[in-house]
This record gives C-alpha cells, structure tokens and sequence, in this order.
C-alpha cells in the first residue's frame, strides 16, 4: 500500500468525523457471517434497509468487524462492482486480485495540502480501473494518501473507501460535512462516507485496521462518463476474513477469507 509522506497528528479532511452507526445499518454480529446464506441475507437486508431510507441511493462499499471478542474478530466487506459482458467470475480469484491492486496502489494516491480540509481523489480511465480477466471494475477502492493522521490510525489502511470514477477530466474533491465526508465531482455530490465503532478491544491485530466500520454511500449508480458504455450489470463483491486464537493473550491467526459475488439488476442511471 502507498502510504503517507506526510504523518500529522490528524488528519485535517477527517478531523470532524464523529462515530455514528447508519440507521439503515441491520443489526451486526456472530450471526451475520454463521454461513454463505447468512452472509448474503445480511448483505440484501442492507441493500434494501438503504434503498427505503435513502430512495436512489446505492452502497459503494462497506467494511466493518461484525463479531469481536477476546479470542475471534470477524470482519465483513462489501463492495460494489460493474461488469460489460457476461464472463464468470470466481469471487475468490476476483478477490485476491482486487485486494491486492489496492496493497499496491492501483488507483493512485490522494493529495492533500498540509493543513487543508480538502483531499483530491484522482479519477482513472476505464482501462486502469478494469479487471481485465472478468472485464468488470470496482466502485469504490482503498487509494493511497500522501498524507495520514497517526492519531486516526483505525481508519488506516484499509477502511477509508472513496469512489472510483472513470473518464473524467477532473478529480473527485473529499470534504467534511458536519459528522460525515462529501465526496463531489465537478457535477455536483457523488458519494457520502461515515464511520462508526463496531467492537472494542485495547488493541486490534495488525491484520486489519482498527475496531470501526466504514460505509461509502453513493448519491447513484453511475459513477463514469456520459461517452463510456454502461456496464451490462452490477454486483457486490464481498469477503468474509475471520482472525482467530486459541487464548486471550496469544498472536492472531487468520483463517482463508471467504468470498462470494451478488448479482444485481442492471441499471444504466
């Protein structure tokens, strides 16, 4: 992963976060991720919880620990996808491709001023987004940051989402709006982003970042240019990752994540 240059103690664009759980958020815990059709319910209760508060609006991303005690920490991501074609798709090889792009900074590094509250995403183009074997790209992704705020560290490196936008001229601005962040593009807003605490612990294994989960909400399903394509489909790519000891005191091991894919409904807004 492409991390910072410049570590403050916090960094300004985050400064004004304030954990709160959405409401359209169901319930978490040890059941959420007891099998595959668990795992699945859950994700489609969220969906449509979304869909009633929110009309239009649709989940980028969501990553969060759904179970956390002093021997087991399991924790779930959500992200959604655009796919042309019909190509199967093997979730776990999509998986292990997806998250590894992100370890290596596929997406590109965001910017930031030393002590201004505005981070730039950067767009790509469609090519450099693609996963070129399933011909599908992600809606949102981990970037890198010249920047970080070590006393933010929960949320680093893998619980800040922003979108992925493709065939733009311009970058994609990051703002704090009261407890939340805004994401806008030259357009207008695109995505919304909040965090909450989902566990506690006096520290959490360096597998994964802190005891929080993140939601990235999109204001709609197009996140591309007017002269790309629509995608013939969406779905959520989603990963099950369970750490686990044998004592309250011992190292963490973690398990083979489990992995699956959600066919969504085309939709070309």
């Amino acid at each position: 992963m492409s991390l910072a240059v410049e570590a403050l103690p916090v960094d300004p664009t985050l400064a004004f976060l304030r954990p709160i759980r959405p409401s359209w958020l169901p319930n978490l815990g040890k059941q959420v991720a007891a099998d595959v059709t668990s795992v699945e319910a859950f994700i489609h209760s969220t969906l449509d919880a979304l869909a009633a508060a929110q009309p239009g609006a649709v989940v980028l991303a969501l990553v969060s620990p759904i179970y956390v005690d002093n021997q087991e920490i399991v924790e779930l991501s959500i992200v959604r996808w655009r796919q042309w074609g019909t190509t199967p798709i093997n979730a776990r090889d999509l998986a292990a491709r997806f998250f590894r792009s992100q370890e290596r900074g596929k997406y590109g590094v965001c910017q930031a001023p030393k002590w201004g509250l505005t981070t730039i995403v950067p767009t790509v183009d469609i090519q450099s987004a693609l996963d070129h074997e399933t011909n599908a790209a992600p809606m949102a992704a981990v970037y890198g940051f010249n920047r970080i705020g070590y006393l933010q560290k929960d949320l680093y490196p893998s619980r800040l989402y922003y979108p992925v936008m493709t065939g733009l001229d311009d970058d994609l601005t990051v703002e704090p709006t009261g407890s939340k962040l805004s994401i806008s593009a030259t357009h207008g807003l695109v995505a919304t982003a909040c965090y909450w605490n989902a566990g506690w612990s006096p520290g959490h294994p360096s597998q994964i970042s802190g005891l929080c989960g993140t939601a990235l909400v999109g204001t709609a399903d197009s996140l591309h240019s007017r002269e790309e394509f629509a995608p013939d489909r969406h779905f959520y790519l989603w990963r099950v990752t369970r750490l686990r000891r044998s004592s309250g005191y011992g190292i963490f091991t973690e398990d083979d994540p489990e992995c699956g894919i959600i066919p969504q409904h085309a939709h070309t807004a």
